[in-house]
């Protein structure tokens, strides 16, 4: 990884020093402009194109072999998630599920600042849970992000029943202010390395319009504050028995993978479907974004170099004028 970042980095330091020699010969203005933009596009088409040779090797592997894992190594596995006890359920439709995220939200107030408008409240949950593979079964801990998972919008009934029993029995934690939050407390919030489990947070301006604490224990209370506006509620899950791979840290001891989110593991992630149609997946990613940069690279070349860079010089001209 390090080293292809560092050829990454090479790559767009020659090709900015290529571009804008080639730029200060034809005399066009700003040149060191369009070299970065250059520069720029070239080097993420030839990072997409590590990705897609990663890809494919990745196909060909799917899986890391148990004769490969040693502690404290990243690894690749799949398999059938299993809860190891009670599985928690989905706070609006009721889903069994090992791994969910849920968020309500409201329209914004127009009369307020932008950073206290919006209404959120929001959550997850994890059960105890385990990964039945080829290889035998094997524990999974931390939290991973879903975001590969399809979050979905409830719009089919009323959930304000469910919304206002959930609020009502729920153990309220402040979100910080996003200006404010630092990036450990923002991890440990969302990533939630500690394992501690649920998650439940809500903002300040939403706490106070709902009056969390007078309406402890009462669904009435909540029925009435949600009934004065129109509320959005969205849920995220891995339901028991989903086939899934994961991108964990192996540990021997206790024998587990460590797939939760953090900033000093950015490679740990959570596909749905089994290894080989996963990895299959990242390979038509890869080969879309190639095809999507290497056409907005050459459509900038052709933008700054074409009929002497005419197009690029009337651009400037405008800029300046």
């Amino acid at each position: 990884m390090l080293k292809g970042c560092l050829l990454l980095l090479a790559i767009l330091a020659a090709v900015f020093l290529l571009e804008k020699r080639e730029l200060d010969r034809r005399g066009l203005p700003e040149p060191w402009i369009a070299a970065s933009a250059l520069a720029l596009a070239i080097t993420l088409t030839a990072g997409t194109v590590q990705g897609l040779l990663q890809a494919r090797r990745l196909q060909a592997e799917p899986q890391t072999p148990p004769e490969q894992w040693r502690n404290g190594q990243v690894i690749r596995i799949g398999g059938s998630i299993r809860p190891n006890g009670p599985a928690p359920r989905t706070p609006f439709t009721q889903r069994e599920a090992v791994l969910l995220e849920y968020e309500a939200s409201a329209p914004d107030f127009a009369n307020t600042p932008r950073k206290k408008r919006d209404l959120v409240w929001k959550g997850m949950d994890m059960a105890q849970c385990a990964l039945e593979t080829s290889y035998g079964r094997i524990t999974l801990t931390g939290f991973p992000s879903l975001k590969h998972f399809p979050m979905q919008n409830l719009r089919s009934q009323d959930f304000t029943p469910q919304a206002a029993r959930k609020l009502a029995t729920t153990d309220w934690k402040l979100l910080p202010d996003i200006l404010n939050a630092s990036l450990s407390e923002a991890e440990r919030d969302f990533a939630n390395a500690s394992g501690e489990m649920p998650v439940n947070r809500i903002n300040r301006t939403t706490a106070e319009w709902l009056d969390i604490q007078a309406g402890k224990g009462s669904d009435q209370h909540f029925l009435d504050r949600l009934a004065q506006r129109n509320w959005n509620f969205f849920e995220r899950l891995v339901a028991p028995g989903d086939e899934v791979t994961v991108v964990g840290t192996y540990h021997e001891s206790p024998r587990r993978v460590d797939m939760s989110l953090s900033v000093g593991n950015p490679q740990h992630a959570l596909y749905p479907g089994g290894a080989a149609k996963s990895a299959a997946g990242e390979q038509r990613t890869a080969v879309i974004f190639l095809i999507v940069l290497g056409l907005i690279t050459l459509a900038m070349h052709y933008l700054v170099y074409s009929s002497d860079g005419a197009i690029y010089r009337k651009l400037m001209d405008q800029i300046r004028g």
